[in-house]
C-alpha cells in the first residue's frame, strides 16, 4: 500500500463531486482502502461501530493497477459504519485487522452536515468483496508475456487476537 498511498492530497471537495456522480447515477463504487482502526457503538452513531478506510481509491480493473498504476484516491480517509455492511461471502463471520486491505462496492448516501450547512457523500450499502494481505504473483523472469502481475487477497490468514472487528451475519 506504500507505493499507492498519496500521502500530499487530501482531497475532500473532490470526495463530494466524484461521490455524487455515483450518487445521481445509482451506481455502486467499486473501491480499495486500508483498515486504521474501529469506533465502538454509540448512540451517536447509531449503536453501530464504523470502520475507518484509510486512502481510499476507486478499484481499477486489476488489484494490481489500483494499488501500484492508476490510484485515483478518492479522499484520505472516510469512516464506514458496519451495519451499512450488507454482505461479505458466505463465511459465517469476517474479522477484520488494522493493514488489512479491503475491497467492496457502496451505493451511495447523500447526507446534511450541521457545522457547514451543505450536503456531502459517504458509504452506503456496502459489499465486502476482499479483506486481508495482498500478495503479488509476478510472471516468470523468462516470461515474454506482456501482463500485469497478479495480486490476490489472502483473507484467510491467523489474525490471532490482532483483529479489530468481527462481522457476522443476523440469525434471521
Amino acid at each position: 500500500m506504500h507505493l499507492a498511498i498519496n500521502h500530499q492530497m487530501h482531497p475532500s471537495n473532490y470526495r463530494d463531486f466524484l461521490l455524487k456522480k455515483y450518487f445521481d447515477s445509482h451506481m455502486p463504487i467499486k473501491w480499495l482502502a486500508l483498515v486504521a482502526d474501529v469506533s465502538m457503538p454509540t448512540a451517536a452513531n447509531h449503536y453501530t461501530g464504523s470502520i475507518l478506510l484509510n486512502h481510499l481509491v476507486e478499484h481499477k480493473k486489476s488489484l494490481f493497477q489500483t494499488l501500484f498504476i492508476e490510484t485515483n484516491q478518492i479522499d484520505y480517509h472516510m469512516w464506514l459504519q458496519i451495519s451499512r455492511i450488507k454482505y461479505f461471502g458466505e463465511a459465517d463471520s469476517l474479522q477484520i485487522a488494522v493493514g488489512d486491505v479491503i475491497v467492496g462496492h457502496s451505493w451511495i448516501k447523500k447526507y446534511f452536515k450541521e457545522e457547514d450547512h451543505s450536503c456531502h457523500y459517504g458509504l452506503g450499502k456496502t459489499i465486502i468483496t476482499d479483506c486481508g494481505i495482498p500478495a503479488v504473483g509476478f510472471p516468470p523472469t523468462n516470461s515474454i508475456a506482456i501482463d500485469l502481475p497478479q495480486v490476490k487477497i489472502i483473507s484467510n490468514y491467523n489474525r490471532h487476537d490482532d483483529y479489530i472487528a468481527e462481522i457476522s451475519y443476523p440469525d434471521y
